[in-house]
């Protein structure tokens, strides 16, 4: 199922046939489109155990016209909150997470944080960060 979310003229879609078929049906409507598999800058992040933080950049693409607002959340509900562009915006956002260097060995762990719109809790992006053990 295709999600289609107008807000402000600003057009969020999950599927890329989506924005074709409705620029193919009215092509005089100027649209800015924020793919929803475009939030992260990268999709996987690899870090040292101890290398004290890990930081995640968040665009937003398209045109910045109206207020944006997406929800943050890792898999596990540990850390969440909501990111927010300004009308005009267009800056990217970093989350910043703390690392524990424990100093026992355990492998390698991950973590996912996931994107998500405010309104209909949809998941619009995800990035799987892996902490490399160091012990």
């Amino acid at each position: 199922m295709a999600l289609l979310n107008l807000d402000h003229n600003h057009l969020r879609a999950s599927e890329h046939a989506l924005i074709t078929w409705l620029n193919s049906h009215n092509p005089a409507w100027e649209s800015t489109q924020t793919l929803c598999s475009e939030f992260f800058t990268t999709s996987a992040v690899n870090v040292a155990e101890n290398a004290g933080t890990v930081s995640l950049t968040v665009r937003r693409f398209g045109e910045p016209n109206g207020t944006l607002a997406v929800n943050y959340a890792t898999t596990d509900g540990y850390v969440s909150g909501t990111l927010t562009w300004a009308d005009g915006d267009s800056s990217d956002k970093t989350l910043t997470f703390t690392l524990t260097d424990d100093r026992k060995y355990e492998g390698n762990e991950t973590f996912t944080v996931i994107l998500s719109d405010p309104v209909s809790g949809v998941n619009l992006d995800s990035t799987t960060v892996t902490i490399s053990d160091n012990d």
